[in-house]
Protein backbone atom coordinates (compact mmCIF):
# COMPACT_ATOMS: atom_id res chain seq x y z
CA UNK A 1 0.00 0.00 0.00
CA UNK A 2 1.59 3.36 -1.19
CA UNK A 3 2.15 6.52 1.36
CA UNK A 4 -0.59 9.19 1.22
CA UNK A 5 2.41 11.59 0.21
CA UNK A 6 3.10 9.47 -3.02
CA UNK A 7 -1.03 9.24 -3.87
CA UNK A 8 -1.31 13.16 -3.54
CA UNK A 9 1.49 13.52 -5.75
CA UNK A 10 -0.28 11.25 -8.16
CA UNK A 11 -3.06 12.76 -7.98
CA UNK A 12 -1.62 15.91 -8.31
CA UNK A 13 0.03 15.14 -11.51
CA UNK A 14 -3.16 13.35 -13.16
CA UNK A 15 -5.38 17.03 -12.12
CA UNK A 16 -2.29 19.04 -13.99
CA UNK A 17 -2.63 16.24 -16.88
CA UNK A 18 -6.54 17.01 -17.31
CA UNK A 19 -5.94 20.83 -16.67
CA UNK A 20 -3.42 20.66 -19.05
CA UNK A 21 -6.27 18.54 -21.75
CA UNK A 22 -8.99 21.33 -20.95
CA UNK A 23 -6.76 24.11 -21.74
CA UNK A 24 -5.65 22.70 -24.81
CA UNK A 25 -9.46 22.02 -25.95
CA UNK A 26 -10.74 25.45 -25.32
CA UNK A 27 -7.96 27.25 -26.71
CA UNK A 28 -8.40 24.97 -30.04
CA UNK A 29 -12.16 26.07 -29.38
CA UNK A 30 -11.19 29.93 -29.27
CA UNK A 31 -9.32 29.11 -32.68
CA UNK A 32 -12.41 28.13 -33.93
CA UNK A 33 -14.40 30.43 -33.02
CA UNK A 34 -12.27 33.59 -34.13
CA UNK A 35 -11.56 31.88 -37.34
CA UNK A 36 -14.98 31.42 -38.10
CA UNK A 37 -16.06 35.32 -37.00
CA UNK A 38 -13.36 36.37 -39.18
CA UNK A 39 -14.62 34.24 -42.27
CA UNK A 40 -18.25 35.50 -41.37
CA UNK A 41 -16.99 39.00 -41.52
CA UNK A 42 -14.66 38.62 -44.35
CA UNK A 43 -18.22 37.31 -46.08
CA UNK A 44 -20.44 40.68 -45.03
CA UNK A 45 -17.19 42.54 -46.30
CA UNK A 46 -17.11 40.98 -49.64
CA UNK A 47 -20.95 41.30 -50.14
CA UNK A 48 -21.03 44.65 -48.88
CA UNK A 49 -18.25 45.97 -51.62
CA UNK A 50 -19.83 44.18 -54.29
CA UNK A 51 -23.26 45.94 -53.78
CA UNK A 52 -22.33 49.45 -52.55
CA UNK A 53 -18.91 49.87 -54.76
CA UNK A 54 -20.80 50.21 -57.75
CA UNK A 55 -23.43 52.67 -56.13
CA UNK A 56 -20.46 54.88 -55.07
CA UNK A 57 -19.33 54.83 -58.37
CA UNK A 58 -22.58 55.24 -60.49
CA UNK A 59 -22.58 58.82 -57.24
CA UNK A 60 -20.23 60.54 -58.85
CA UNK A 61 -21.90 61.08 -62.04
CA UNK A 62 -25.03 61.95 -59.75
CA UNK A 63 -26.88 58.32 -61.51
CA UNK A 64 -30.15 57.85 -59.65
CA UNK A 65 -29.26 54.34 -57.90
CA UNK A 66 -31.57 52.52 -56.04
CA UNK A 67 -30.11 51.54 -52.87
CA UNK A 68 -30.23 48.58 -50.38
CA UNK A 69 -30.64 49.93 -46.37
CA UNK A 70 -27.23 50.12 -45.27
CA UNK A 71 -27.19 47.98 -41.58
CA UNK A 72 -25.44 49.16 -38.85
CA UNK A 73 -22.57 46.66 -38.99
CA UNK A 74 -21.29 48.10 -42.43
CA UNK A 75 -21.19 51.98 -41.15
CA UNK A 76 -17.75 51.84 -40.69
CA UNK A 77 -17.00 49.54 -44.15
CA UNK A 78 -18.84 52.47 -45.25
CA UNK A 79 -17.20 55.33 -44.28
CA UNK A 80 -13.65 53.72 -45.35
CA UNK A 81 -14.64 52.87 -48.57
CA UNK A 82 -16.60 55.99 -48.99
CA UNK A 83 -13.01 58.23 -47.97
CA UNK A 84 -11.05 55.89 -50.69
CA UNK A 85 -13.48 57.16 -53.35
CA UNK A 86 -13.01 60.49 -52.57
CA UNK A 87 -9.23 60.86 -51.79
CA UNK A 88 -9.05 59.59 -55.81
CA UNK A 89 -11.59 62.82 -57.11
CA UNK A 90 -10.99 66.59 -56.71
CA UNK A 91 -13.10 69.76 -57.43
CA UNK A 92 -16.94 68.74 -58.69
CA UNK A 93 -16.66 65.36 -59.16
CA UNK A 94 -16.91 64.96 -55.39
CA UNK A 95 -20.70 66.34 -54.91
CA UNK A 96 -22.18 63.53 -55.65
CA UNK A 97 -20.47 61.17 -53.07
CA UNK A 98 -21.02 63.89 -50.36
CA UNK A 99 -24.33 63.99 -51.06
CA UNK A 100 -24.85 59.87 -50.80
CA UNK A 101 -23.00 60.10 -47.49
CA UNK A 102 -25.41 63.04 -46.32
CA UNK A 103 -28.06 60.58 -47.73
CA UNK A 104 -27.08 57.27 -45.49
CA UNK A 105 -26.79 59.90 -42.44
CA UNK A 106 -22.97 59.20 -42.33
CA UNK A 107 -22.20 62.72 -41.82
CA UNK A 108 -23.75 62.58 -38.78
CA UNK A 109 -22.19 59.35 -37.38
CA UNK A 110 -18.48 60.49 -38.52
CA UNK A 111 -19.61 63.32 -35.61
CA UNK A 112 -20.74 60.73 -33.08
CA UNK A 113 -17.26 58.77 -33.81
CA UNK A 114 -15.33 61.73 -33.52
CA UNK A 115 -16.12 61.41 -29.39
CA UNK A 116 -15.23 57.90 -29.49
CA UNK A 117 -12.21 56.45 -27.63
CA UNK A 118 -11.00 54.18 -30.54
CA UNK A 119 -8.18 55.63 -32.10
CA UNK A 120 -9.78 54.24 -35.46
CA UNK A 121 -12.83 55.18 -34.95
CA UNK A 122 -12.11 58.72 -34.38
CA UNK A 123 -8.83 58.55 -37.29
CA UNK A 124 -11.93 57.54 -39.89
CA UNK A 125 -14.38 60.34 -38.74
CA UNK A 126 -12.18 62.45 -38.67
CA UNK A 127 -10.61 61.61 -42.15
CA UNK A 128 -14.14 61.71 -43.05
CA UNK A 129 -15.63 64.96 -41.74
CA UNK A 130 -12.48 66.84 -43.56
CA UNK A 131 -13.36 64.89 -46.87
CA UNK A 132 -17.16 66.37 -46.07
CA UNK A 133 -15.85 69.26 -45.71
CA UNK A 134 -17.58 69.63 -42.12
CA UNK A 135 -16.65 72.98 -40.80
CA UNK A 136 -19.18 72.48 -38.00
CA UNK A 137 -16.83 69.73 -36.66
CA UNK A 138 -14.16 72.34 -37.02
CA UNK A 139 -13.18 73.12 -33.48
CA UNK A 140 -12.79 69.59 -32.22
CA UNK A 141 -10.72 68.72 -35.26
CA UNK A 142 -8.31 71.39 -34.43
CA UNK A 143 -8.22 70.31 -30.61
CA UNK A 144 -7.76 66.87 -32.41
CA UNK A 145 -4.60 67.69 -34.65
CA UNK A 146 -3.04 70.08 -31.81
CA UNK A 147 -3.17 67.20 -28.54
CA UNK A 148 -3.70 63.59 -29.93
CA UNK A 149 0.13 61.50 -30.52
CA UNK A 150 -1.73 58.88 -32.51
CA UNK A 151 -2.22 58.94 -36.30
CA UNK A 152 -5.76 60.65 -35.45
CA UNK A 153 -3.96 63.51 -34.81
CA UNK A 154 -2.09 63.66 -38.19
CA UNK A 155 -5.52 63.07 -40.17
CA UNK A 156 -7.53 65.80 -37.98
CA UNK A 157 -5.02 68.14 -39.55
CA UNK A 158 -5.38 66.64 -43.08
CA UNK A 159 -9.38 67.62 -42.08
CA UNK A 160 -8.68 70.91 -41.55
CA UNK A 161 -6.31 71.54 -44.69
CA UNK A 162 -9.13 70.60 -46.89
CA UNK A 163 -12.29 71.64 -45.28
CA UNK A 164 -10.34 75.53 -45.57
CA UNK A 165 -6.95 75.09 -47.75
CA UNK A 166 -6.23 79.01 -46.43
CA UNK A 167 -7.49 79.22 -42.95
CA UNK A 168 -6.11 76.19 -41.93
CA UNK A 169 -2.29 77.57 -42.51
CA UNK A 170 -1.62 79.49 -39.63
CA UNK A 171 -2.94 76.43 -37.22
CA UNK A 172 -1.20 73.57 -39.07
CA UNK A 173 2.25 75.34 -40.50
CA UNK A 174 3.34 75.66 -36.48
CA UNK A 175 2.17 71.60 -35.65
CA UNK A 176 4.36 70.83 -38.62
CA UNK A 177 7.58 72.73 -36.69
CA UNK A 178 6.25 71.23 -33.33
CA UNK A 179 5.08 67.48 -34.09
CA UNK A 180 8.75 66.44 -34.98
CA UNK A 181 7.01 62.76 -34.72
CA UNK A 182 4.68 63.06 -37.81
CA UNK A 183 6.46 61.75 -40.90
CA UNK A 184 7.17 63.95 -43.65
CA UNK A 185 5.22 61.99 -45.91
CA UNK A 186 1.96 62.56 -44.08
CA UNK A 187 3.31 66.54 -43.82
CA UNK A 188 3.43 66.51 -47.16
CA UNK A 189 -0.05 64.86 -48.23
CA UNK A 190 -1.54 67.80 -45.71
CA UNK A 191 0.55 70.45 -47.47
CA UNK A 192 -0.88 69.04 -51.11
CA UNK A 193 -4.38 69.86 -49.64
CA UNK A 194 -3.73 73.61 -48.55
CA UNK A 195 -3.34 77.10 -50.86
CA UNK A 196 0.30 77.54 -51.71
CA UNK A 197 0.91 81.48 -51.55
CA UNK A 198 -0.52 81.30 -47.71
CA UNK A 199 1.48 77.99 -47.27
CA UNK A 200 4.62 80.19 -48.94
CA UNK A 201 3.87 82.94 -46.53
CA UNK A 202 3.55 81.28 -42.88
CA UNK A 203 6.67 78.83 -44.08
CA UNK A 204 8.50 81.39 -45.20
CA UNK A 205 7.95 83.55 -41.69
CA UNK A 206 8.58 79.88 -39.68
CA UNK A 207 12.17 80.10 -41.33
CA UNK A 208 13.09 83.50 -40.69
CA UNK A 209 12.16 83.52 -37.09
CA UNK A 210 13.42 79.86 -36.43
CA UNK A 211 16.29 78.63 -33.98
CA UNK A 212 19.30 77.26 -36.28
CA UNK A 213 18.66 73.86 -35.12
CA UNK A 214 15.54 73.67 -36.71
CA UNK A 215 15.94 75.69 -40.05
CA UNK A 216 17.05 72.27 -41.69
CA UNK A 217 13.71 70.31 -40.79
CA UNK A 218 11.88 73.43 -42.01
CA UNK A 219 13.83 73.67 -45.05
CA UNK A 220 12.31 70.52 -46.38
CA UNK A 221 9.32 72.32 -46.51
CA UNK A 222 10.66 74.25 -49.57
CA UNK A 223 8.76 72.30 -52.30
CA UNK A 224 5.52 73.47 -51.34
CA UNK A 225 6.22 77.13 -51.77
CA UNK A 226 5.74 79.11 -54.62
CA UNK A 227 9.13 78.80 -56.19
CA UNK A 228 10.18 82.58 -56.29
CA UNK A 229 9.45 82.88 -52.14
CA UNK A 230 11.56 79.66 -51.75
CA UNK A 231 14.35 80.81 -53.42
CA UNK A 232 14.26 83.91 -51.83
CA UNK A 233 14.29 82.44 -48.72
CA UNK A 234 17.42 80.23 -49.53
CA UNK A 235 19.67 83.19 -50.78
CA UNK A 236 18.93 84.82 -47.59
CA UNK A 237 19.73 81.63 -45.23
CA UNK A 238 22.74 80.78 -47.15
CA UNK A 239 23.76 84.53 -46.34
CA UNK A 240 23.30 84.31 -42.83
CA UNK A 241 24.10 81.14 -41.64
CA UNK A 242 27.26 78.96 -42.25
CA UNK A 243 26.54 75.53 -40.11
CA UNK A 244 27.05 72.84 -42.10
CA UNK A 245 23.46 71.25 -41.46
CA UNK A 246 21.82 74.50 -42.64
CA UNK A 247 23.87 75.12 -45.80
CA UNK A 248 23.46 71.16 -46.65
CA UNK A 249 19.70 71.87 -46.21
CA UNK A 250 19.68 74.81 -48.72
CA UNK A 251 22.13 72.79 -51.59
CA UNK A 252 19.32 70.09 -51.16
CA UNK A 253 16.48 72.67 -51.75
CA UNK A 254 18.00 74.07 -54.69
CA UNK A 255 17.96 70.96 -56.20
CA UNK A 256 14.39 70.79 -55.59
CA UNK A 257 13.58 74.27 -56.22
CA UNK A 258 16.29 75.80 -58.19
CA UNK A 259 17.54 76.41 -61.96
CA UNK A 260 20.78 76.98 -64.15
CA UNK A 261 20.32 80.32 -62.72
CA UNK A 262 20.74 79.55 -59.31
CA UNK A 263 23.90 77.18 -60.37
CA UNK A 264 26.70 79.53 -58.73
CA UNK A 265 25.65 79.31 -55.49
CA UNK A 266 25.94 75.55 -55.36
CA UNK A 267 29.54 76.00 -56.76
CA UNK A 268 30.49 77.85 -53.91
CA UNK A 269 30.05 74.92 -51.41
CA UNK A 270 31.81 72.10 -54.05
CA UNK A 271 35.26 72.41 -51.74
CA UNK A 272 33.44 73.36 -48.49
CA UNK A 273 35.36 71.99 -45.36
CA UNK A 274 32.28 69.65 -44.44
CA UNK A 275 32.00 66.55 -46.35
CA UNK A 276 27.67 66.70 -45.81
CA UNK A 277 28.26 69.98 -47.55
CA UNK A 278 30.03 68.85 -50.41
CA UNK A 279 28.10 65.48 -50.93
CA UNK A 280 25.07 68.01 -51.20
CA UNK A 281 26.50 70.57 -53.41
CA UNK A 282 27.64 67.72 -55.90
CA UNK A 283 23.71 66.11 -55.76
CA UNK A 284 22.49 69.76 -56.85
CA UNK A 285 25.19 69.89 -59.52
CA UNK A 286 23.87 66.37 -60.73
CA UNK A 287 20.34 68.22 -61.46
CA UNK A 288 21.07 71.64 -62.40
CA UNK A 289 24.40 71.22 -64.17
CA UNK A 290 24.83 71.72 -68.03
CA UNK A 291 28.21 70.47 -70.37
CA UNK A 292 30.46 73.21 -69.54
CA UNK A 293 30.10 72.13 -65.81
CA UNK A 294 31.63 68.40 -66.29
CA UNK A 295 35.01 69.33 -65.32
CA UNK A 296 33.75 70.61 -61.81
CA UNK A 297 32.05 67.38 -61.35
CA UNK A 298 35.01 65.17 -63.03
CA UNK A 299 37.26 66.96 -60.03
CA UNK A 300 35.28 66.03 -56.96
CA UNK A 301 35.58 62.02 -58.24
CA UNK A 302 39.33 62.67 -56.42
CA UNK A 303 37.01 63.42 -53.22
CA UNK A 304 38.38 62.27 -49.78
CA UNK A 305 35.21 61.29 -48.65
CA UNK A 306 33.62 57.93 -50.66
CA UNK A 307 29.72 59.67 -50.66
CA UNK A 308 31.29 62.69 -52.38
CA UNK A 309 32.99 60.53 -54.73
CA UNK A 310 29.65 58.13 -55.45
CA UNK A 311 27.39 61.07 -55.60
CA UNK A 312 30.10 62.51 -58.31
CA UNK A 313 29.63 59.57 -60.10
CA UNK A 314 26.36 59.42 -60.03
CA UNK A 315 25.61 63.24 -61.33
CA UNK A 316 28.14 61.93 -64.31
CA UNK A 317 26.75 58.81 -65.61
CA UNK A 318 23.61 59.86 -65.26
CA UNK A 319 24.10 63.10 -67.28
CA UNK A 320 22.37 63.58 -70.76
CA UNK A 321 25.04 65.51 -71.57
CA UNK A 322 27.54 62.90 -70.98
CA UNK A 323 28.35 60.37 -74.08
CA UNK A 324 29.37 57.03 -73.76
CA UNK A 325 32.68 57.41 -74.84
CA UNK A 326 33.14 59.78 -71.91
CA UNK A 327 32.20 58.19 -69.55
CA UNK A 328 34.92 54.80 -70.66
CA UNK A 329 37.34 57.63 -70.69
CA UNK A 330 37.23 58.64 -67.04
CA UNK A 331 36.68 54.96 -65.66
CA UNK A 332 39.76 53.65 -67.49
CA UNK A 333 42.29 57.24 -67.82
CA UNK A 334 41.26 59.63 -64.37
CA UNK A 335 44.63 59.77 -63.21
CA UNK A 336 43.11 59.06 -59.81
CA UNK A 337 42.71 55.71 -59.40
CA UNK A 338 39.72 55.96 -56.54
CA UNK A 339 38.03 58.24 -59.27
CA UNK A 340 38.87 55.02 -61.73
CA UNK A 341 37.07 52.89 -59.28
CA UNK A 342 33.90 54.95 -57.97
CA UNK A 343 33.11 55.40 -61.57
CA UNK A 344 33.36 51.65 -62.76
CA UNK A 345 31.08 50.57 -59.63
CA UNK A 346 28.32 52.98 -61.03
CA UNK A 347 28.97 52.30 -64.90
CA UNK A 348 27.92 48.66 -63.51
CA UNK A 349 24.93 49.98 -61.19
CA UNK A 350 23.55 51.57 -64.00
CA UNK A 351 24.12 48.83 -66.35
CA UNK A 352 22.57 46.08 -63.81
CA UNK A 353 19.50 48.96 -63.47
CA UNK A 354 18.82 48.64 -67.19
CA UNK A 355 18.44 45.11 -67.50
Amino acid sequence: MGEPGSEAVINLVIWAFLAMIVTSLLLLLLIIIIRVVQTVRDNQNRRFMEVWRPIMAASIEDSMVDRPPLLKFNYLNFLMQWNLFMDSLRGQSRKGLIMLARETGMDKLAVKLLDRRSEFERTVAAMSLGNLGEISQWDKLRVMAENHIGISGQVAARALARIDPVGSVPILVPLFIQRKEWPASRVALILKDMEPNAVSIHIAAAIFTAETEQLPRLLRLLPFMERGIALQVLGDILARHTEPEVLSACLAGIKTVGDYQNIELVKKYLDHEAWTVRVQAVNAMGILARSEDLPLLTDKLADSNWWVRYRSAQAICYAPFVTQDQLLELRDNHPDRYARNIMAQVMAEKQMAVK
